[in-house]
C-alpha cells in the first residue's frame, strides 16, 4: 500500500456524515479528502475562502496558508468546526477521507499537512556574525568616516560657489 492509498481512507464520506450544510441563509458544500486533493490550487482556494467567508472571517482557524497540501488540511479542518458548530459533533479527518490526525493551531487534534521539523542542527546552522572591532579598527572606522565627510561637504560648497 502506497502513502497516497494510506492517507486516503475513503473517497466517500459515511452516510451520517452531511455533505453539505446551511451557512448564512446558503448552501456550502463540504468536500472530501479525494475531492479536495484532485482539484487545481485555485478551486482549492476558492473552496477555502468560501470557509472561512461561511466562518465569519475564519472562526478562530489560523491563517489560511499557501502550499495546496496544507489548504487541504485546513479545508477539512474548517469544515469539521462547521461541522461541530451545526451539532454534528464527533466527526474525524477519516469521515471525510482523511487517513491522519494531526494538529492545528489551538491545541486540538484535527488535521495539517505533516510538518517538516528543522531540527536543532538547522538552528545551530546560523552564521555567527562579525567578530567586535578593535579600539584601533573603531578609531580608523572614525577617522575614514570623517574624511569622507569633510570631502563631501568640500564638493557641496565648491559647487554652490
Amino acid at each position: 500500500m502506497t502513502v497516497r492509498e494510506k492517507m486516503i481512507t475513503r473517497d466517500a464520506p459515511k452516510h451520517d456524515v452531511p455533505t453539505s450544510l446551511h451557512v448564512g441563509g446558503r448552501e456550502l458544500p463540504l468536500y472530501t479528502f479525494g475531492q479536495l486533493d484532485g482539484c487545481s490550487e485555485r478551486a482549492l482556494r476558492n473552496r477555502a475562502l468560501d470557509l472561512r467567508q461561511a466562518m465569519d472571517g475564519g472562526g478562530g482557524m489560523p491563517a489560511l496558508p499557501r502550499e495546496p497540501r496544507a489548504v487541504v488540511a485546513w479545508v477539512l479542518a474548517a469544515q469539521l468546526r462547521l461541522c461541530e458548530a451545526a451539532g454534528f459533533g464527533g466527526l474525524a479527518p477519516s469521515d471525510f477521507g482523511y487517513g491522519g490526525e494531526l494538529e492545528l493551531p489551538g491545541g486540538k487534534a484535527v488535521v495539517s499537512p505533516p510538518r517538516r521539523d528543522k531540527g536543532p542542527e538547522k538552528a545551530e546552522a546560523k552564521k555567527p556574525g562579525p567578530p567586535p572591532l578593535t579600539e584601533q579598527q573603531q578609531a580608523q572606522r572614525s577617522a575614514a568616516l570623517a574624511a569622507a565627510r569633510d570631502a563631501a561637504f568640500d564638493n557641496y560648497e565648491r559647487n554652490q560657489g
